[in-house]
């Protein structure tokens, strides 16, 4: 369990006293989790640290607790517990503050980290607010820290937390609430957040804290629970300069685009807000503040409960469960609860509560989103164009090229029977019967799609998957491409985006997409000569990422990966493997965000494997060979009736898509693309290290040579 609190000033003020130290400037302090052996060290890094950004340590106080209150486990961890008082220059605005004491705490981290200090946890560090937590039962918590029943502490605000630890195990460190944020539920998109955030870092650029961004760097760390990587983008989010509540609609979005009733202004905030940054999705509830604004939001789903009181005499109460405080109903004026996507927020220093909708249409008139999206942004509908889906007509006709590239890309007869058919004329995923006793990829003596390698993870403990169907309203398979602008500020620039409604792109959309890219997109072939053997497809590979890493670096925004060109001398490199390695190295090397990755192959053609694509870095995906398949499943395959079937099978993918995503609990597409929410199973660990990073793997197996002795036979 844990407290958030204005900072207690009276309290402060009389330690200093009683320590006969004396100073009239604005107070800071901090609360910290020492190795009880290592706070002499600690303590004179901080002081070195404050001394360096013009702050002085006042006063370096051992918390009083009372060991008591707690039980054996939280005993044998319990930390040191020191809270430093800091001094801070006259000159100095509450934003200013704040936002050097962020960077001192920073600083401090990596300092203690480089030290091997790595225990150490900063639980605050504020000029106006502090956090009391730890392994401690609620009803306890004011038993263990006496300073919550001192007569001098006084607080206009509290944000209270208590949790069960279910898959993460119990700490002082991992109690909440984190520097701004509590959070109930959990975060299923964490893995595609977290993966982002790291492909950004490079591109980062803030006016506020000017050099100073090297220091808070990385913005995440991937052993923290998933609390506590929302609050460290939320913490530089604020500290970069946006105001809480833009903060959290930008990481936690309504779902805006199936709402036809939507203001016009805020809905093109949040467009605007999608082509910044991925949905962070529950189920969640979150509760927020930064000392002069306290505030509460639900995911989109809107999958937790989150209720509100109103009195009479100004209390607030905002909670998951009705009657945390108990009160006289007759004394409630209002009462109410949180929607999908909603956010209730009490300013502190204006004594007003601010509802949903105060909040949200203040925001969308905060710039000239609505300008910016219809100057920049393309789209069908805004050309006033209507989809089609006509198909090559060479490619449709020609039943022998058809079934010869079929047979290279590992399609059956079950394939077209079993699969593609079906969703061409029902516009839904196959059904078949539950289990699969098909023997794992790595021990068959036939070559394998490489898709069958991985297997999707699924959502679990607490988090349940959601209904692709009854939770239509807020899914979303919107996809954009373009070169991506800096999260840390906004301008017109970064809604230069080309819209589309799903990642699956029709032959239309192909030429469409690439008219509007012009110049800027670079057309790599993946295939490679079949007389240079199974090491020319390494060869290639190194290649092909290598020409990727240049172009971008350049002005490429596009990058597409194709297998046209597969023929009899040419042989195609699985589309998954070549895009996760080219995904991972501009990932690598911070090139990720300045350039979208086109995959046009002939290898997809059920759900899984659009969403491997999907999973590990694609933008988007053009089915050249399903599209013709499903076409010549038509009785007219070039005329009317083959256009409905491309339609109904490219409609059964994005349904198939929902589905799986659903299964992980994600509901927007920006949250599963390049989360790599899958398990490798008989990849050897050289391929999951250098192309598929973090997947987790739990039984090695083939090499990239094996792989492409298995195209080479196909």
């Amino acid at each position: 369990a844990g407290i958030m609190t204005d900072l207690p000033l009276d309290l402060l003020r009389s330690e200093l006293v009683r320590h006969e130290i004396h100073s009239e400037k604005q107070l800071a302090a901090g609360m910290l989790f020492c190795p009880p052996k290592q706070c002499d060290h600690i303590r004179a890094a901080c002081a070195s640290i404050l001394t360096d950004l013009g702050l002085e340590l006042l006063l370096w106080r051992s918390v009083p607790t009372n060991t008591d209150a707690i039980g054996k486990q939280a005993a044998s961890t319990q930390p040191a517990i020191r809270m430093p008082i800091i001094a801070l220059p006259d000159h100095l605005s509450e934003t200013q503050a704040e936002r050097l004491l962020y960077i001192a705490r920073k600083r401090l981290m990596k300092s203690l980290q480089h030290a091997n200090f790595e225990s150490t946890h900063v639980a605050s560090l504020s000029s106006q607010t502090i956090v009391y937590k730890g392994l401690v039962t609620p009803g306890m918590l004011p038993v263990f820290y006496s300073d919550l029943t001192d007569q001098r502490f006084l607080t206009r605000m509290v944000m209270f937390h208590q949790r069960f630890s279910t898959n993460t195990r119990p700490s002082w460190s991992k109690a909440q609430p984190f520097r701004y944020c509590a959070h109930n539920g959990e975060i299923n998109t964490i893995h595609g957040n977290r993966a982002w955030l790291d492909a950004r870092q490079n591109s980062l650029v803030s006016e506020t804290l000017g050099e100073h961004i090297h220091d808070v760097l990385p913005i995440v760390d991937h052993t923290d629970s998933d609390s506590a990587s929302f609050d460290k983008l939320f913490e530089l989010l604020v500290r970069a300069g946006r105001c809480p509540e833009r903060t959290i609609t930008m990481m936690v979005p309504e779902p805006h685009q199936h709402m036809p009733d939507m203001h016009p202004d805020l809905r093109a905030m949040f467009e605007y807000n999608s082509a910044l940054l991925e949905p962070w999705g529950g189920p969640g509830a979150f509760v927020f503040a930064d000392g002069g604004k306290i505030g509460a939001a639900l995911d989109r789903n809107g999958l937790r409960p989150m209720r509100y009181w109103i009195r009479k005499d100004g209390l607030i109460v905002v909670a998951s469960e009705a009657g945390v405080v108990p009160s006289d109903q007759s004394e409630i004026i209002e009462k109410g609860r949180l929607g999908p996507g909603h956010v209730i927020i009490a300013d502190l220093n204006e004594g007003k509560v601010n509802n949903n909708e105060t909040v949200k249409l203040a925001l969308g008139t905060e710039h000239p989103y609505s300008k910016w999206i219809a100057q920049n942004m393309r789209c069908h509908e805004r050309e006033g164009l209507k989809r089609t889906y006509k198909i090559d007509p060479a490619l449709v006709a020609n039943e022998e090229t058809r079934t010869h590239l079929q047979r290279s890309f590992a399609y059956s007869r079950e394939t077209i029977e079993r699969i593609i058919e079906p969703m061409s004329k029902s516009g839904s995923p196959p059904v078949g019967s539950m289990g699969d006793d098909t023997p794992l990829a790595v021990f068959s003596e036939k070559p394998q799609s490489f898709y069958r390698y991985f297997k999707q993870r699924f959502a679990q403990v607490t988090n349940p998957p959601i209904d692709p169907i009854r939770e239509e309203l807020v899914m979303s398979l919107q996809t954009a491409i373009g070169r991506r602008r800096n999260l840390l500020s906004d301008g017109p620039q970064a809604a230069s985006l080309i819209r589309f409604p799903s990642p699956i792109l029709t032959d239309q959309d192909m030429t469409w997409c690439l008219q509007r890219a012009g110049g800027v997109t670079l057309c790599l072939d993946t295939t490679f000569a079949v007389a240079d053997g199974a090491q020319a497809m390494v060869v290639a590979l190194d290649r092909i990422c290598d020409a990727a890493e240049e172009s971008v670096r350049g002005d490429t925004e596009v990058l597409l990966l194709t297998d046209r060109a597969v023929n009899k001398e040419r042989a195609a490199i699985p589309a998954l493997l070549v895009t996760a390695a080219v995904h991972q190295r501009l990932v690598t090397k911070g090139l990720r965000l300045r350039a979208s990755v086109i995959v046009e192959t002939g290898d997809v053609f059920e759900d899984h494997h659009y969403a491997c694509l999907l999973g590990y870095g694609a933008t988007m995906i053009h089915p050249y060979l399903a599209l013709a398949s499903s076409a010549a499943t038509a009785d007219d395959p070039v005329g009317e009736s083959g256009q409905m079937a491309v339609r109904s099978y490219v409609r059964a993918v994005e349904a198939g898509l929902r589905k799986v995503m659903s299964k992980v609990g994600v509901a927007n597409l920006h949250s599963y693309r390049g989360a790599q929410m899958f398990e490798a199973v008989g990849i050897s660990d050289e391929i999951i290290q250098n192309h598929f990073v973090r997947t987790s793997s739990s039984l090695s197996g083939v090499t990239l040579e094996q792989i492409a002795s298995d195209i080479l036979r196909l």
